[in-house]
């Protein structure tokens, strides 16, 4: 089951977009990864990262995978 939204999403390719949304993109990208640094580092954020250890880390059968901005292995979910 399609749809034309679904269907310009995978369909969409980074040449097909004027350079401006890309930079907007890039700028966008760069904000995100910005506040997830800066936020990782609060209380909440520990909780949470133990949390996903806790329940996601152990026992994963695809090594490799690290937990942004602290490290831990954990699975895909």
């Amino acid at each position: 089951m399609t749809s034309p939204f679904h269907d310009f999403l995978h369909d969409m390719r980074a040449a097909d977009m004027p350079d401006a949304v890309l930079d907007l993109g890039r700028r966008w990208l760069l904000d995100l990864l910005g506040v997830a640094a800066g936020g990782s580092r609060t209380r909440l954020s520990r909780i949470i990262r133990d949390h996903a250890v806790r329940l996601f880390g152990a026992g994963t059968n695809m090594p490799g995978l690290r937990l942004p901005f602290d490290g831990r292995p954990v699975g895909p979910l």
